[in-house]
């Protein structure tokens, strides 16, 4: 299991039985039976490694891997709109392709599955700082819950992604975030976050 900077899920990765076939062609490698036991979303960490090691060993990350509770219906093939948008700081081309990764796994760990909010539809991070579209589910509570943790937490995935504002459900919400001071007793500005709901 990859380690994230923030918001892990607690699971741990069983691989007793499972098997994995390559194709060299598409370079897609595909995984039976990996048991994971605890919901959430996840990376994996994956040696890939050839008979031969001098001609291929090299780690990389799984794209995210979403562990569902046995009651939890979960539908990602819905062609309606998201109605849950992210707008964070930072530049989205500057990001690795793992990063990019990390920061859709912690979306979900840190502001979806925390507050029993289900995804409808994947998670996209496009381009126009970092952006995410989000299909959800869940009830009013949990995003009313979502939005007054958000009010004064200045969220962020990384040092330089921090989140700006958000659209759910139809509603407009502004977080104004306050840089840190460059001063050497490394004193951080007021950083209360205010929503402006419009």
């Amino acid at each position: 299991m990859f380690s994230l900077s923030k918001c892990n899920s607690n699971g741990t990765l069983s691989t007793t039985s499972s098997t994995v076939s390559f194709n060299t062609t598409t370079g897609i490698a595909s995984f039976s039976n990996l048991l994971i036991n605890l919901k959430g979303m996840y990376n994996l960490l994956i040696n890939v490694q050839t008979v031969n090691s001098n001609d291929y060993n090299f780690l990389c990350i799984s794209m995210p891997v979403l562990v569902k509770g046995p009651n939890d219906a979960i539908l990602t093939a819905g062609t309606s709109e998201p109605d849950f948008y992210l707008t964070f700081t930072g530049n989205f081309t500057s990001q690795s392709v793992d990063t990019l990764k990390q920061f859709e796994t912690m979306i979900y760990n840190c502001m979806l599955s925390e507050y029993g909010i289900l995804i409808q539809r994947s998670i996209t991070l496009y381009q126009g700082s970092v952006k995410a579209a989000i299909g959800t589910s869940g009830d009013s509570s949990s995003y009313q819950s979502l939005i007054a943790n958000l009010n004064g937490s200045n969220f962020s995935l990384s040092n330089d992604v921090v989140l700006q504002s958000a659209i759910i459900n139809g509603q407009n919400y502004t977080f104004k975030n306050l840089a840190v001071s460059s001063s050497s007793s490394s004193s951080i500005n007021d950083q209360q976050t205010t929503v402006t709901k419009f």
